[in-house]
C-alpha cells in the first residue's frame, strides 16, 4: 500500500482512469455506465488533451486536431452515440485542393485524391494530363502483386508500401509528404499497419489501392476528413457531460505512483495526498507517460513502453486581416515536400477548410512547426516559434502587416511514433499487461495513431 505522504486517506473506487483526453473520457463514460462511482483524474487544468477549440470574433478556432480521418469510423460512431450526428460536417469545396511547397513555391497537388490515392478514373486522367510518366506508373498499381498479410506481425514502412504499390516518384512527390503531415512522423520509419491499416486492408481484400478507392467512391464514401460544426471541442464537452453522470471527473490532479495489491486491484497515490484502491485502472496517457506511471507496478511493461519513440509538433494559429493576405487561400492548406530543415512543415487555411471558421473581415491560418536542421522548435520560445512561422508564411501567402492575434500550442515529444515493428512491441506489451488484470492501456500510440484509433482502443479495452 502507498502511505508515504503528508496526507493519507484511503478511498475505494471500482475504477480509476488516468488522463482526461478523448480516450480517458470515453473510458470513464463506458465504465461508469456499467459500474458507477469511479474517478477520472487529469493532471492539467482542462479536459481534452490535444483537442481544444475556442471561439474568437464569432468564429470557431481549433487549436488542436480540426477533424478526423473519415476512413476510420470510430469517431463518427461515437458522435452518433452522443447525439452529435447532426453536427458532423464535411470540408468546404475549396478544401478539395491541397498545395505543395517546394523550392519556395506553392503548387497544386493532383486533384481527386483521398489519402493520396486517386478515387476515380477522372482523377487518374487529370494526373495523366499533368505528367504522363507519373500517371503510367500509378495506373499500373492494380497489376502489382499483393503482399501476404496473413502473419499478424507482418509489417512494412509507409514509404516502402507506397513505393512498392505506386512507384518511387508518386511516393516522394505526392504521397509521403501528405501522409507524414497527418501523423507528424517519418513515413520511412512509421508502420503502415499501425498508421494506415486501411491501406493494408485494401491490398489484402482488393489487391489494389486504386480499385478499393474506386469502389468506395461508388459506394458514397468521398470525404477524406470530417469535423464538427462547433469544432472538435464539441465532442470533448459531450464526453465530459456523459462521463460525469456516473463518475467523478477531477482536474489538476496527477497520479504519482501505481502499485498492484495482493488482494487484487491496485493502489494509486494522487498528488492531492489521497491513496486510492481501484478494482481497475485505465491508463489513458500515451506510452511515454504510462511508462513512468507503471515503473513500480509493472517494470518490464514500463521498459517496453519507454521504447516507443516520440516526436514533437508545435502549432501556431494566426488571425490575419483579409486585405493583408494576397493569396486566395483557395485550398485546405499546403504541405512542405522537404521537411528535414524543420521550421514550417505544413499549414492549414482553417477559414477556407470548414464552414463557420472565418471571422468577419479576417482569415485564420494554422502553421505546423517542427524541429530540424535549420530551426530547433523544441528549444525556441513561443514568441520565437510564432515569429519564425510568420516570417516563413509571409512570402508564400503575401502577408503584409501584423496578425490581429496569434495562438501557440506546443507538443514536445508528445506524439507517439508507431515505427516498423510497433505491432510486435505492442503484442509483447499486451502479454506483459495481462499479468496485471486490473490494468488497461488505451489511447493513440498503442495500436494505431489518431483520434479514430484512440477511440477504438478504448472500446476494445472496456468491453
Amino acid at each position: 500500500m502507498l502511505n508515504d505522504g503528508p496526507v493519507s486517506s484511503l478511498r475505494r473506487v471500482p475504477w480509476l482512469v488516468i488522463g482526461g483526453g478523448i480516450s480517458g473520457l470515453e473510458a470513464a463514460r463506458r465504465l461508469g455506465a456499467c459500474e458507477p462511482g469511479g474517478l477520472l483524474v487529469e493532471a492539467s487544468p482542462r479536459f481534452g488533451g490535444i483537442v481544444r477549440s475556442d471561439v474568437w470574433n464569432g468564429a470557431v478556432l481549433d487549436l488542436g486536431p480540426d477533424g478526423w480521418v473519415a476512413a476510420k469510423p470510430q469517431v463518427a460512431a461515437l458522435c452518433n452515440e452522443l447525439g452529435l450526428a447532426d453536427q458532423i460536417v464535411k470540408p468546404l469545396p475549396s478544401a478539395s485542393r491541397l498545395l505543395a511547397l517546394h523550392g519556395g513555391v506553392l503548387t497544386p497537388m493532383p486533384a481527386g485524391l483521398k489519402l493520396t490515392i486517386p478515387v476515380s478514373p477522372l482523377a487518374a486522367r487529370r494526373i495523366a494530363a499533368r505528367d504522363k510518366n507519373l500517371a503510367r506508373r500509378v495506373l499500373l498499381e492494380p497489376l502489382v502483386s499483393r503482399k501476404s498479410w496473413d502473419d499478424p506481425l507482418a509489417d512494412e514502412s509507409i514509404g516502402d508500401f507506397v513505393r512498392r504499390r505506386m512507384g518511387t516518384r508518386w511516393a516522394s512527390e505526392v504521397s509521403l509528404p501528405i501522409l507524414a503531415g497527418i501523423h507528424s512522423g517519418d513515413p520511412n520509419e512509421l508502420s503502415v499497419r499501425a498508421a494506415f491499416p486501411q491501406f493494408v486492408e485494401a491490398e489484402r481484400r482488393m489487391g489494389s489501392l486504386l480499385r478499393d478507392a474506386f469502389v468506395r467512391r461508388r459506394g458514397g464514401e468521398v470525404s477524406t476528413f470530417l469535423s464538427l460544426r462547433g469544432g472538435m471541442q464539441t465532442l470533448i464537452d459531450a464526453l465530459v457531460r456523459a462521463a460525469s453522470v456516473h463518475g467523478e471527473l477531477r482536474l489538476d490532479t496527477s497520479v504519482e505512483r501505481v502499485e498492484g495489491c495482493e488482494e487484487g486491484g491496485a493502489s494509486a497515490r494522487l498528488s492531492s495526498g489521497e491513496t486510492l484502491h481501484a478494482g481497475r485502472i485505465v491508463v489513458a496517457t500515451g506510452p511515454r507517460i504510462a511508462a513512468s506511471l507503471l515503473r513500480a507496478a509493472a517494470p518490464n511493461l514500463a521498459e517496453n513502453l519507454k521504447g516507443v519513440p516520440h516526436r514533437s509538433a508545435h502549432v501556431v494559429v494566426f488571425a490575419l486581416r483579409e486585405e493583408c493576405v494576397a493569396h486566395a487561400l483557395d485550398a485546405s492548406g499546403f504541405i512542405a515536400l522537404d521537411r528535414r530543415a524543420g521550421g514550417l512543415v505544413a499549414a492549414t487555411f482553417l477559414s477556407s477548410k470548414w464552414a463557420g471558421r472565418k471571422p468577419m473581415g479576417q482569415v485564420l491560418v494554422r502553421a505546423f512547426m517542427a524541429p530540424g536542421e535549420a530551426f530547433d522548435a523544441d528549444a525556441a520560445s513561443d514568441d520565437a516559434i510564432a515569429s519564425r512561422a510568420l516570417s516563413e508564411l509571409r512570402p508564400l501567402l503575401g502577408i503584409s502587416g501584423e496578425p490581429e492575434k496569434s495562438w501557440v500550442r506546443r507538443f514536445i515529444d508528445a506524439t507517439p511514433q508507431p515505427v516498423v515493428g510497433h505491432r510486435e512491441r505492442m503484442q509483447n506489451a499486451r502479454i506483459m499487461a495481462s499479468a496485471h488484470p486490473w490494468l488497461a492501456l488505451v489511447g493513440a500510440g498503442y495500436e494505431g495513431v489518431g483520434l479514430g484509433d484512440a477511440v477504438r482502443s478504448t472500446v476494445e479495452a472496456t468491453l
